[in-house]
């Protein structure tokens, strides 16, 4: 409080009234440069002018009630305070009137306010009938603190997310317009185009209208920028530059479309021939090799060829950006279904391969009898006629070879011991009881 009691009290000394005057003085003053500036301030400016909506919408309207409230009480406040500055000017030797009334504009409920009043429906037995509010000097000033605060903390948190989200929005901007630019020079339709610019427009109304939305509304990150939000700007910046990427490849296949759709039409034909080649394969794998069965080939051209018959309608509809995504597409299906079908037609060619593995491991083995000397011997014999006939049938079970080839091999190293050694497991080729078939 100013000095001494009120109104009701004994006047202020003249010296405590110039000394309180003076502060109140210069009070007026810092309020009234501060209030400036926060009706000038970019922000503030915006919010007052900008369509809003959401979250910024609502926090606007509180604000706009504390900044209305505001500028009210500083008027009160300060026709209060320039009364007292003149009439203390117009007397040098003021009376005991005199100094009573300064007190009581210093220090009384000299502040007058409309007050708002309530709809009788809402009314209480205890609510004050009077239509004016006062407040002290004092009682002003905190009130307008309050309202000032209120005011400030919605429109920082408004400028602050607009610093945040004014570049990027930005970026977004600087792609679509590049985008633009380029589908006005490639005349070539594109069916994301309309996509994108009504999610741009909206990202756009969004920036503008409610800002606050993009900020956390809970937890100890209340007030930051949401990183779920903010990824928006980057996914629509990303798809602006795609957008522009795919526009010039739609150009260039326009201008190039016989010479490339020929050679999809060849990755086509190859991923067939590719597969019935597996097929045909398998088949004769089948016929020759009963055990272990080969894997089943799978169809991996199906569908390629309906879908290479399909782009001309695309290319009819002049849909060119669709018909170049299109055409990439199908010919990483093509390159993917030939690979597969090569590597289909490999593996079961590995059967083949074993048997082939199998029958030069037995004349090895029979060399090493001869060696040996007991290539005569009657089990060694049946042993090897065996897995001959095993191995040269059709279709050739090569599990029982490879079970009655182990045998073969122990059986040559067992008469008489003199020429027998270590029982070969193995000599790098998988040779004993338990090799692969």
């Amino acid at each position: 409080m100013v000095g001494t009691p009120g109104s009701e009290g004994p006047p202020m000394a003249l010296d405590a009234i110039d000394h309180a005057l003076a502060r109140v003085t210069g009070d007026r003053e810092r309020i009234s440069i501060n209030l400036v500036d926060l009706d000038n301030n970019q922000g503030h400016q915006f919010l007052k002018g900008a369509a809003l909506s959401g979250r910024t919408e609502q926090r606007w309207a509180a604000a706009a009630v504390h900044t209305t409230e505001l500028w009210q009480v500083f008027d009160a406040y300060r026709r209060v305070v320039e009364q007292a500055t003149a009439m203390r000017a117009q007397i040098s030797r003021p009376s005991h009137d005199d100094l009573a009334e300064l007190t009581r504009l210093l220090t009384g409920e000299s502040v007058e306010l409309p007050r708002e009043q309530s709809r009788f429906s809402q009314r209480t037995l205890l609510d004050p009938t009077d239509a004016t509010e006062r407040l002290t000097l004092d009682k002003a000033v905190a009130r307008m603190t309050t309202a000032y605060d209120s005011a400030v903390e919605m429109i920082s948190a408004a400028d602050s997310a607009w610093t945040v989200l004014l570049p990027r929005l930005q970026a977004v901007e600087e792609a679509w317009a590049r985008a633009e630019t380029r589908y006005g020079e490639v005349g070539v339709e594109h069916t994301g185009r309309d996509r994108l610019a009504g999610e741009i427009a909206a990202l756009r109304d969004s920036v503008r209208s409610d800002p606050l939305s993009f900020l956390t509304e809970s937890g100890p990150q209340r007030g930051v920028p949401d990183p779920a939000r903010l990824a928006e700007f980057d996914r629509r910046t990303a798809e602006a530059e795609e957008l522009a990427a795919e526009l010039t490849e739609a150009a260039a296949l326009k201008a190039d479309f016989e010479p490339r759709f020929a050679l999809l039409t060849g990755s086509v034909d190859a991923a067939e021939a590719a597969a019935r080649s597996a097929v045909d394969t398998r088949a004769q794998v089948v016929a020759k090799i009963s055990a272990p069965a080969a894997d089943p080939i799978g169809d991996h051209s199906a569908g390629l060829r309906a879908r290479l018959d399909a782009l001309g309608g695309l290319r009819a509809e002049g849909r060119w950006g669709d018909l170049a995504a299109a055409m990439a597409d199908l010919q990483a299906a093509a390159d993917t279904a030939a690979a597969a079908a090569h590597a289909a037609e490999q593996s079961v060619l590995g059967l083949l391969g074993r048997r082939s593995e199998l029958r030069g491991r037995l004349d090895a083995y029979k060399i090493k009898a001869v060696r040996l000397g007991c290539a005569e011997d009657p089990e060694v014999i049946r042993l090897h006629s065996e897995a001959r006939d095993l191995l040269w049938s059709a279709p050739c079970d090569l599990r029982a070879a490879t079970k009655v080839l182990a045998q073969y091999q122990q059986a040559i190293q067992k008469p008489g011991g003199s020429h027998s050694g270590p029982v070969n497991s193995g000599n790098g080729h998988g040779d004993g009881p338990g090799g692969r078939p």
